[in-house]
């Protein structure tokens, strides 16, 4: 189970990187999108946002397909994140297979 203090910290990071994001989106102004610009606005944006959400909702850090704990060290690399190790790799070759 993660601690009060790791979700403290895992909660200022999320804010961090969502106002990286929402700085590099406003710095564009009038500037065509990139597929840069396009990913952090419909994927890396609502991860963050996603995971602001779970960590408010209590369930931050418990994987969405076997509920199992999220280790600490992956939250800490990939903080919106929302599947264990094994349960990511099922997802990506099933994403892969369906191509």
């Amino acid at each position: 189970m993660l601690t009060k203090k790791f979700l403290l910290k895992q909660k200022r990071v999320l804010l961090a990187k969502k106002r990286s994001v929402v700085a590099a989106i406003r710095k564009l102004n009038d500037q065509p999108l990139t597929d840069h610009v396009l990913y952090k606005l419909t994927t890396e944006l609502p991860l963050i946002e996603r995971a602001l959400t779970r960590i408010e909702k209590g369930i931050y850090g418990r994987c969405v397909n076997c509920r199992e704990d999220i280790p600490a060290a992956r939250l800490t690399v990939r903080p919106e994140t929302v599947r264990c190790v094994d349960c990511q790799a099922q997802y990506e070759r099933f994403v892969h297979d369906q191509r």
